[in-house]
């Protein structure tokens, strides 16, 4: 409103306005209103933009809770949801004082969309591509690959339904990939090209070695499958060229990089570098090598290790392993090297025997072969040994029907004939070489002889006593007697009727003890006699191994000497050892398997031998035999801390270098009626029965001898061999000795084998000397070389090997004036391992 005032001053008429302004009084009162628009942003799944539309628009705080338990104090928040779905969302504002809220609720989802990612859209074939739907987007029900043309092409994993597939294509051309994504409403699709195209494939040579200040050709061995509008572009150390095939000279040592860049009319640009070695000048080559062996047995492989020098100079080596002895010549090579492919070691396997010649040539320069170093290789039969003596049943008995036992330790042996007479034999050299001395026969009527055993000069007689238990017969000093067969008997003194059944009628004894095995209804007992004055008055223990009784070889072998006692149950070896008092410690026995067949398969052994603190342990299954790839038998030896249960063995066994075994080949356990059975075991030597099989043919019978190494047995192969046409054989081994008896179809006989004679190293009597010419043969030796001109020299080293003659280190060529140490070998096993 306004109000007009009149004056009569100055005779002038005034106005006075006064205005007064009212605000409206609704407007101030208009509240605080909380309000919002959303939107489903379709390029990110689950992702919503949200924009504040509350009002007035003078708010100055914002606070959105989006439904899944997440919040924003931002104006116009984006908010990316982990599911699709119906969410609450809740808007408060506050202006001041004023505080308002507005909630909807949204629906969350997002659009169909195919999408594809591949990890290669182009390269030559083949060509492999890993393809992958996952970030397609909308609640996909199914996904399809499909690709046109519809070959040329193979899915390497997942198929036209995975998410992940990968294929590899194989034909040149340009595929068109498709995917098909559904919701279960209208599908959605996406494609890609992968194109395939071959790319040339660089490749150069230049002639080696290459010196410095010399121009050397570098020749392009690209293979193009796009031939046409091709350039080459060659860069080397100091210059370039686009030149096929360039000449460039280094000017200085050193190794250099060269690299070709080849552009083909497909487009196609593929570059090759590779790194050439310059020298500064040609020097000589001097070929050499060492092998592990120079006399084998068939079957055995050499290495041979590279020492030829300048290595750095030489890009070629060339082997030849089996030349015949007197070859000269070029032949191809059996192995070639160059710098890339290397290897200081070469090898090779020998499995015809003969003499031959080992030779290696060297080359700087790949066009020429360069000089030559050889060596003789003498390849010799894997050995069979011959008897120092056979004796057959019908010269020991003529109405004896069969051999029944043997027994050996050292130079004295025994042999059971018919289960009743046991002859001793003593090795008293001269014609008849092993003289019977004494003999055992049963005299009463209704009595056999069950088993016998020889140690150390002592024999005990395993015998039946009618139908009660057997006794055990001992006698002392036996192969001492002068007579021929003179007969003995055991004194009262030195018998002892046993209160139970002999397992196997195996049993063994020292220094007055023997122990044997019983199986009775509740277990397999270990049955120790100890001799107190005499053997009559023996004390008898009898200790439980297990309780349990197996089906198939439920007791074997029963050993014992000063330290230990080991014996063979349901296909384990039991070890009871002494304490430091002296007693047997029965409480603590260990228990060793065999190593399992196959995993989860139990080991066990078909047969053990024990000597000298070593068990050897045969487990070639009894049922479908096992390949050569099985160690025939294993050895466990005792180590610091004693015996251990399921300790693992030292070394192995094995048969691979005997020529009648091939990868077809099965070795098979042999069972025969006489103990022993399939092992034996003595310091020296082991001995290993087995029966060969190739194809469907019948059984080959075989014993195999190792030997041990120096004072180690040691991973091997066998030593000696002996064949057999039947099952019925044995082996035992005691000191340089075997002992078999082998019952062939025309009678049976025991055979003797010296191991001493069959590596004999000739007397060694040449002195030291100094060389002035060519040398004759030296029986056997090593040589130390000194200076002075060349000349030929033949160590010899011979050594007699079953009768052949071996020369080792043969015509080594030395120096005139040189100074020639001669020194005997060690042993035969410098023949055997070396």
């Amino acid at each position: 409103m306004y109000r007009i005032m009149q004056s009569s001053e100055f005779g002038k008429r005034a106005f006075v306005i006064t205005f007064v302004l009212f605000t409206s009084s609704q407007a101030l009162a208009d509240p605080l209103q909380a309000n919002f628009s959303h939107l489903i942003d379709w390029n990110y799944p689950y992702k919503v933009n949200f924009k504040d539309l509350s009002t007035p628009s003078f708010v100055n705080q914002w606070t959105w809770e989006f439904g899944d338990g997440t919040v924003s104090t931002e104006m116009n928040p984006s908010h990316i949801y982990s599911f699709a779905g119906e969410y609450t969302v809740k808007l408060t504002v506050k202006s001041g004082a004023e505080q308002s809220n507005y909630s909807k609720t949204i629906t969350v989802t997002t659009e169909l969309r195919a999408i594809i990612n591949a990890s290669l859209a182009s390269g030559p074939p083949p060509l492999t591509v890993d393809l992958s739907c996952a970030e397609s987007t909308g609640l996909i029900t199914s996904h399809t690959w499909s690709i046109s043309p519809n070959n040329g092409f193979t899915y390497i994993s997942g198929g036209a339904n995975s998410i992940n597939p990968t294929i590899r294509f194989d034909v040149t051309g340009v595929y068109t990939i498709t995917l098909t994504v559904s919701d279960g409403a209208a599908p959605k699709t996406a494609t890609q090209a992968i194109t395939v195209k071959s790319q040339p494939l660089v490749d150069f040579i230049w002639a080696a070695p290459v010196y410095a200040g010399t121009p050397v050709q570098f020749l392009d061995k690209t293979v193009l499958p796009c031939n046409y509008g091709v350039a080459w572009q060659w860069n080397f150390p100091m210059s370039s060229s686009t030149s096929q095939n360039p000449t460039y000279t280094f000017d200085t040592p050193g190794d250099w990089d060269v690299s070709l860049r080849i552009l083909d009319g497909c487009n196609n640009v593929v570059t090759k570098i590779k790194r050439v070695k310059v020298l500064s000048q040609a020097v000589e080559l001097t070929p050499s090598f060492t092998s592990s062996k120079i006399s084998i047995r068939k079957g055995e492989t050499v290495d041979f290790y590279d020492t030829s020098s300048p290595h750095a100079n030489i890009v070629g080596w060339f082997w030849n392993y089996d030349l015949p002895p007197d070859f000269q010549g070029d032949i191809q090579a059996n192995k070639f090297m160059e710098p890339s492919n290397y290897e200081a070691k070469a090898s090779f396997t020998y499995n015809t025997a003969g003499v031959f010649k080992a030779r290696l040539q060297v080359t700087s320069n790949l066009g020429d072969r360069g000089p030559i170093f050889e060596q003789i290789i003498q390849v010799r039969e894997s050995p069979e040994l011959e008897t120092e003596y056979s004796k057959k049943l019908s010269a020991m008995d003529p109405n004896a029907q069969s051999i029944t036992g043997i027994s050996l330790d050292g130079t004295v042996h025994a042999v059971l004939v018919d289960n009743k007479a046991v002859n001793v034999y003593k090795r008293t050299g001269g014609a008849e070489l092993w003289k019977l001395t004494e003999q055992f026969n049963p005299t009463a009527s209704g009595y056999s002889n069950l088993a016998v055993k020889i140690k150390n000069n002592a024999m005990i007689v395993l015998r039946t006593a009618g139908s009660g238990f057997p006794v055990l017969h001992y006698f002392d000093a036996v192969g001492n007697s002068a007579n021929n067969a003179l007969s003995i008997q055991s004194t009262t003194q030195n018998q002892i009727q046993l209160s139970t059944s002999v397992g196997g009628a195996r049993f063994d004894f020292y220094d007055g003890q023997a122990v044997y095995l019983n199986v009775a209804a509740d277990g397999v007992y270990l049955v120790l006699v100890t001799k107190t004055t005499t053997w009559s008055a023996s004390t008898i223990t009898k200790v439980k191994l297990t309780a349990t009784i197996g089906t198939d070889l439920v007791v074997g072998n029963v050993f014992i000497d000063q330290r230990y006692i080991v014996a063979h149950v349901n296909g384990l070896a039991y070890v009871v050892s002494k304490t430091s008092a002296g007693v047997w410690d029965f409480a603590n026995k260990k228990i060793i398997s065999a190593p399992p067949p196959a995993p989860g398969q139990p080991g066990f052994f078909r047969d053990i031998a024990y000597a000298n603190n070593t068990i050897m342990g045969c487990y070639i299954p009894f049922v479908g035999c096992g390949s050569r790839t099985w160690s025939v038998a294993n050895i466990y030896e005792v180590g610091p801390s004693g015996w251990q249960d399921n300790m693992a063995p030292t070394a192995s066994f094995h048969l691979d270098i005997d020529p009648d075994i091939n990868d077809g080949t099965l070795i098979c356990e042999v069972q025969s009626h006489n103990t022993p059975n399939a092992l034996s075991l003595s310091n020296k030597y082991a001995a290993v029965k087995v029966g060969l099989r190739n194809g469907s043919g019948a059984l080959n019978y075989k014993i195999y001898v190792f030997k041990k190494f120096y004072d180690f047995w040691i991973d091997s192969y066998q030593t000696y061999k002996i064949n057999y046409t039947t099952s019925e054989f044995a082996p035992i081994v005691s000191g340089p000795y075997l002992m078999d008896y082998y019952a062939p179809n025309t009678g049976s006989r025991v055979g003797i084998y010296n191991f001493d004679e069959y590596c004999k190293l000739v007397p060694f009597t040449s002195t030291d000397f100094t060389v002035n010419s060519a040398q004759s043969d030296v029986v056997k030796g090593a040589i130390v070389l000194g200076g002075g001109t060349s000349a030929v020299f033949d160590t010899g080293a011979k050594a007699k090997y079953i009768g052949t003659v071996i020369t080792l280190k043969p015509n080594l060529s030395i120096k005139s004036g040189a100074n020639v140490t001669l020194s005997p070998l060690a042993s035969c096993d410098d023949l055997y391992f070396h």
